[in-house]
């Protein structure tokens, strides 16, 4: 059976592929750097370095808050404070789509959460369940939302935005554009060579993304017409 892609697209695509990661938006000689010692190169290199393990991340805002579970909640920023005692400490309160109230507490890099966490930022977190006064996470995973649909920023970034208008909330449950919550998440392998250059799982999950995005279109399809028909795979 004939190949569905012309020897033209494949020589674009394969080009394409063959492009160095420097051609990624944040990838910098540092960065590609700490890549090469793991053999990655080109898009291409980095497209077939596998995750690890994966992680399920999706949603969980829809069922009542019980202590001692993992969840993954799109929450909105309603107030900060800190709070001092034996340790100083950031509490972030906010709401879920439920309406119910949680905490959201940080003991390290208070400063850079206060300037993130303004009333009317919305977010997913993600970390287990905790009762203190309230329920509560406790220095949580989390990617920061636009109108709760698209992603401004993550952990590593800086500044703040607040949420501009307002959503229907049944659009909520369709975050395409989130790649560290709201779906099964990869883990990849790093070592502390890599994880200064910005490259833990986070960091890997970005630049995947991002070499995607760009080769859109352009990724030949390995398997024959009839299997991928056959089997309904995603072609």
């Amino acid at each position: 059976m004939k190949n569905s892609v012309s020897k033209t697209e494949q020589t674009s695509a394969q080009t394409g592929l063959l492009s160095p990661v420097t051609v990624i938006k944040g990838v910098g000689p540092a960065k590609a750097s700490a890549l090469a010692s793991i053999g990655i190169l080109t898009l291409q290199d980095l497209l077939n370095f596998f995750p690890r393990r994966y992680l399920d991340r999706n949603l969980t805002d829809n069922v009542l808050l019980k202590t001692g579970e993992t969840v993954t909640l799109i929450v909105e920023v309603v107030d900060a404070y800190l709070a001092h005692g034996k340790k100083s400490r950031l509490v972030v309160g906010a709401k879920t789509r439920n309406n119910e109230r949680i905490s959201i507490v940080f003991f390290r890099g208070v400063n850079f959460f206060q300037k993130i966490f303004q009333p009317g930022t919305t977010l997913v977190a993600t970390g287990k369940l905790e009762y203190f006064r309230g329920f509560q996470l406790i220095h949580p995973d989390y990617e920061i939302l636009t109108n709760a649909i698209k992603p401004t920023y993550s952990i590593n970034s800086s500044g703040s935005k607040k949420k501009e208008t307002e959503e229907p909330e049944e659009e909520l449950a369709e975050l395409p554009e989130m790649i560290h919550a709201g779906r099964i998440i990869p883990l990849y392998p790093s070592g502390e060579s890599l994880k200064s250059e910005g490259l833990d799982s986070r960091g890997f999950r970005k630049i995947l993304y991002l070499a995607l995005e760009k080769l859109r279109g352009n990724i030949p399809e390995i398997l024959p017409e009839k299997i991928v028909a056959t089997r309904k795979l995603v072609a």
